[in-house]
């Protein structure tokens, strides 16, 4: 009996992740970065659904490369994320960009922060400070920064900008790349260190909040994403969603190019 019981339970199961499998089998994906506000996201993904007639569920990623490996299959996906994994997503001819969130800080740029006792050269800073430069792993404000101010040189990742803040506070890094706002936020934490911009790197306007899909999703579902997305600026905490055009991303790729990386072979 206990053995008919058993058979009956795990039918029952089975049953159950095949009805969750069907709900979700024509659902669109959007995807958010890693450590992304779960409550903005669901607000996002409900305006989103709501107003286009699509089923979107919201899914924060664990790590960047399953963004990546996600929006190379055949299933239906959208993005909601900055512009280096953008920049790399339209390099590989993956991605159809749609909107941006314009909230006044959709332009970012990658400065350099330092010990105030280094002077104010930033080039005389970096060439003091060789390979010995910190950097978030995966930020167009931070690695790309970084390395294309050192030549590919530099070689202390971190997971964040406050860590690669206090790689030069605790003198593990002689100076750090980071996203103008984050410092502009956070400077106060910091006595001791300086932010400058830095010659051909913080010049470059990096754009931040872009909507982007894969290509599984139809031109017609795509116009019903896009319009849904600029009627709700408010689930996005924005102004206004706009347009976005794939060349605000040239500023970034040309970044990528002076770090010496390839956004056709990059991994984390």
């Amino acid at each position: 009996m206990k053995y008919y019981s058993k058979i009956i339970m795990l039918a029952a199961t089975a049953m159950f992740l095949l009805a969750v499998s069907a709900a979700f089998a024509g659902d669109i994906v959007l995807f958010y970065p890693p450590g992304y506000d779960a409550p903005q996201a669901k607000a996002i993904t409900e305006a989103l659904s709501q107003s286009s007639g699509l089923k979107i569920r919201p899914q924060i990623a664990k790590s960047y490369p399953d963004i990546m490996d996600t929006f190379k299959k055949p299933e239906p996906v959208l993005v909601y994320i900055g512009s280096f994994v953008q920049a790399m997503l339209y390099a590989q001819g993956l991605s159809v960009p749609l909107v941006q969130a314009i909230d006044g800080k959709e332009f970012y740029s990658s400065i350099l922060i330092a010990p105030a006792t280094a002077g104010k050269d930033p080039v005389a800073i970096i060439k003091d400070a060789g390979a010995a430069v910190a950097y978030t792993k995966g930020a167009s404000s931070g690695e790309l920064g970084a390395k294309a101010a050192t030549g590919g040189q530099a070689n202390i990742p971190t997971n964040n900008h406050m860590a690669a803040a206090n790689a030069v506070k605790v003198n593990k890094a002689k100076a750090a790349f980071v996203k103008n706002w984050w410092w502009e936020a956070n400077k106060n934490k910091y006595d001791g260190l300086v932010g400058l911009d830095f010659p051909g790197v913080s010049d470059h306007r990096n754009p931040d909040n872009i909507l982007s899909a894969n290509k599984a999703i139809s031109p017609e579902d795509l116009t019903k994403i896009k319009t849904a997305a600029m009627t709700n600026a408010m689930a996005f905490s924005a102004i206004e969603l706009k347009e976005f055009s794939p060349t605000l991303l040239q500023p970034t790729l040309d970044l990528m190019k002076k770090a010496k990386i390839d956004p056709l072979t990059y991994t984390w």
